[in-house]
């Protein structure tokens, strides 16, 4: 692994065949909704454009497909950390995702009579519209019943 220099003093990390390729432009920060990107200015057909570093490593994916970073970190663009995916998978890797709160579930919590109640509510949306699958007393019981859903429903499982 290789580090390339982007402004503001934040270095992008490449793997070593793909050092001196990517090296040879200058690479600025991109600041995302998300994360951060290494991106760089091209001059073409008269207009600037702007190519992202993994895009230059991945290149565009077909079919409405996006490219994900496995570890959410934007500037780690080492060819095991990219994956073409459907753009709701890579939603479904964002941070809240990977950082304890799992797909299909929200926690709800009621009061009664001065007791407070916790549990959580599994859901998906299916064409559009979204679809109740039942309330449980564990996030993971509701996480379990929204991935048995997803395997009846024919898709593929998500990224958790």
């Amino acid at each position: 692994m290789k580090l390339i220099s982007l402004t503001q003093g934040k270095f992008a990390q490449v793997d070593d065949d793909m050092f001196e390729y990517l090296n040879q432009w200058k690479w600025h920060l991109a600041r995302g909704r998300t994360t951060n990107y290494a991106e760089m200015n091209q001059w073409y057909n008269k207009k600037t454009t702007h190519s992202h570093m993994h895009h230059v490593i991945v290149g565009f994916p077909l079919n409405n497909g996006v490219v994900d970073h496995l570890d959410g970190n934007g500037l780690n663009n080492q060819r095991d950390n990219l994956r073409v995916v459907t753009n709701r998978k890579n939603l479904q890797n964002q941070s809240i995702h990977r950082n304890g709160r799992l797909v299909g579930c929200s926690m709800l919590k009621k009061k009664y009579k001065d007791k407070v109640y916790t549990y959580f509510i599994a859901h998906i949306w299916l064409n559009g519209a979204p679809k109740y699958l039942g309330s449980f007393k564990t996030e993971q019981e509701a996480h379990d019943r929204y991935l048995q859903e997803i395997q009846i429903g024919g898709t593929s499982t998500p990224v958790v």
